[in-house]
This record gives C-alpha cells, structure tokens and sequence, in this order.
C-alpha cells in the first residue's frame, strides 16, 4: 500500500517500498490517494519496473487517517471519482489494473455492485472484494453473499476476500460465491503454514522458518529498520501457538523493548528453551 503522491515525486522511503528480492517477484502494488492526476503520475513512473506486474487501487481500506484524505474507501462515496482514477491509471500502463473495495462506507450505503461496473467500464481487469463496509473495521462477519451476487453482475474477474482462516474457508468461499480466485490477508501474518495447510507449532521448521525471515529482513531492509519491523511480526509468529515455553504477554513485552536484531534472536530462543 503505497501513496501515490509519494511515488511520483519520488520519495526515498515510498519508493523503497516497490523494491523486491529478485526471487520474490512478481508482485502487485498498491496504490492509494484521491486525485486521478497523481495517480496517473505515479503510474507512468512505474511503468518501466517489470517485477509490478499489476497496479492495485485502493478504495478499501477503512483506516481514519486514510478515510481522512479522501483514499481508501472514501473513494466509494464518490464513483465518478473512483472511476476517473481507474481510468486514469489503466491509460497509464500496460499492467493489469485491478480495485481493491470493500461493500460500502456503511449500511446504507452498500454501493460495490455499482462502483465495480464504473470500474469495470473504465478498464480494470478484475476486482477484490472484502464484503464488510469501513464503518465495521475488521469487526462482524464478511458478508460473502455480497461477493456472490458481485460476480453475477459484473463480467470481469472477481476475487473474495475477507474471513479466510485456512485452506478449507478458501475453498468454502470459491463454492459458494463462483469468485474467480481468493485474497488471503491478516490469517497469514506469521504464519507461512497456511498456504501447506499446515497447523502452525513450534517445532524445528518453525524455528528455522522465523530465522530465515529475520535473515531476509536483514538482507533487505538493514539491521536497523529489520530490528524495528520483526517486533511485530515475531509476534505474530507466537499468537496462536498453544505452547510457548512462558507467559506469552511476557514474550511480548521482551520483544517490544529488544534493541536490536540479536537480541530478539536470543529473547526467542530463551523462550523456546524455558
């Protein structure tokens, strides 16, 4: 989730974030922000990066801070809006474009069957659907009925998404709704195991699993930077597990106050040993 408005004036940080490992590739990038003109230019700007192979707009997320700028899903109060930003970027690019929506801002106003027809008659190649508004946050339950009758109404391809748990809620969802594929989002945070199908435990494989993703996080991001963004996601790898050696709250705090990169190592490895 990248700003445009970052992107085409070429910020150091924003634009380190369209940066890949060679092996990771291909990837989708997010774009978010509220004005068709930046989004145009930030497209171009990316233009000439073959690992982006598809540019992703955001009129999904529900965060204040993004609803406050008129980004995320903000844009769904507003279609002609949104579909001048999708065309905007699709004549901007060679990429497959794709819109990422929720349902609606709220209950009343569960406007996505109309907002993926602006986009779909703008150019986008396909839409993700989280079937929640941004007034319930992450809160409730999806409503995947609203990504069934999506796919009957529109022509592109439609993915789902939202309260994908595990392999079988994947595969629950493509049968009951017809979308064309699924988006997996929080259920995989620190938990590579899903994608195996595979109960997360705390075995050899998950010690060398969270190794490597430190390691790489090193390679890529330095030390510094590494240090700051495995907090979290070491505590992700421990939520969930039934079986933690000691209390996880205080895991939890030892991480949070950590200094560097090693000495997470050793908080973790203490733990496992306890």
């Amino acid at each position: 989730m990248v700003s445009v408005e970052g992107v085409w004036r070429k910020h150091k940080n924003t634009m380190k974030l369209t940066e890949i490992l060679d092996e990771d590739g291909p990837m989708v990038l997010q774009l978010f922000g509220s004005n068709p003109e930046s989004f145009q230019k930030a497209t171009l700007a990316l233009e000439h990066l073959d690992h982006i192979t598809e540019i992703n707009i955001n009129s999904g997320c529900p965060v204040k801070k993004v609803l406050k700028s008129g980004s995320g899903t903000a844009l769904m109060k507003d279609p002609v809006l949104l579909g001048n930003i999708v065309n905007s970027v699709r004549k901007s690019t060679k990429k497959t474009v794709s819109v990422k929506m929720r349902s609606g801002f709220d209950f009343s106003s569960l406007n996505y069957v109309e907002c993926a027809k602006v986009c779909e008659q703008e150019g986008a190649d396909l839409v993700i659907l989280h079937p929640r508004t941004a007034k319930m946050m992450f809160s409730g339950t999806a409503n995947w009925e609203h990504i069934k009758i999506l796919k009957s109404e529109v022509k592109i391809k439609v993915v789902g998404n939202g309260d994908i748990l595990n392999i079988h809620d994947a595969e629950r969802m493509m049968e009951q709704t017809g979308c064309d594929s699924v988006m997996v989002g929080r259920a995989v945070f620190g938990n590579p195991w899903f994608f195996k199908n595979e109960i997360k435990k705390l075995d050899v494989e998950f010690i060398k699993t969270l190794l490597c993703h430190v390691n790489l996080a090193v390679k890529f991001y330095g030390k510094e930077r590494a240090h700051r963004l495995m907090k979290k996601h070491l505590i992700y790898y421990v939520k969930g597990l039934d079986v933690f050696g000691r209390d996880k709250r205080v895991f939890y705090d030892e991480i949070m106050k950590s200094q560097n990169v090693e000495e997470e190592i050793k908080i973790v490895e203490n733990f496992i040993d306890g």
